[in-house]
């Protein structure tokens, strides 16, 4: 019967320095650029393989299909409420002006090229393309998940309406509640209500604390 004869290598300090040293270059790129951009909520998606890789290129796929050929778009844009910190949809209905959304993301963005991690270009170029002389109400495409951040800005800004559902009511921005996280190190949440309480919009930011030597 033969013997197995396993081979083990170690990792020279300097190897294991030099791996230290690029996880450190790297994992900025990953939690604060790549994955807030893709969108975190791929994480917690329930997939059949729960295949990470496979599931950023179908998105990848959906969004390249709506930059070449963007869906039609109105002057009144409507998406549903989302809450960032739970990871689900929320009982309101947010309305804003496409106008504001563009002069919003034009200081953000641009159309001029394709990138799969700037939702911003795409949903600008969608919005653009818009139909000037439909007031009519159209729908984000649920593809466009970085409009949940758009959203949740806008009406901190004070544009937009939202209709609560728990209340059967339309409110107006300055009939709002608008609450902002103090800032801390790791997420912080800004959070819209209602005059009732009712959570309308959940949006999320990292913060790096650094502490001066």
């Amino acid at each position: 019967m033969g013997q197995t004869i396993r081979f083990q290598r170690e990792l020279s300090t300097k190897e294991l320095g030099l791996r230290m040293f690029a996880w450190a270059l790297l994992w900025p790129i990953l939690i604060f650029h790549t994955l807030p951009k893709v969108g975190l909520n791929l994480l917690f998606e329930k997939h059949e393989s729960f295949d990470i890789t496979r599931a950023i290129k179908s998105q990848h796929t959906e969004l390249l299909a709506l930059w070449e050929s963007p869906p039609n778009c109105t002057n009144t844009v409507v998406t549903e409420g989302y809450d960032q910190s739970s990871y689900e949809s929320l009982k309101s209905e947010l309305r804003f002006n496409a106008h504001d959304v563009t002069t919003y993301l034009q200081d953000l963005s641009s159309v001029s090229e394709f990138d799969v991690l700037n939702q911003d270009g795409i949903i600008l170029k969608w919005v653009k393309q818009r139909d000037t002389d439909n007031n009519a109400a159209c729908t984000v495409p649920e593809e466009l998940n970085r409009f949940n951040n758009i959203a949740n800005s806008l009406l901190f800004k004070g544009l937009g309406k939202v209709f609560c559902k728990g209340c059967q009511k339309e409110y107006t921005t300055n009939q709002l509640e608008c609450i902002s996280d103090s800032l801390s190190a790791g997420w912080n949440f800004d959070r819209v209500k209602c005059s009732n309480g009712h959570l309308l919009s959940v949006a999320k930011g990292i913060h790096i604390h650094c502490r001066p030597n």
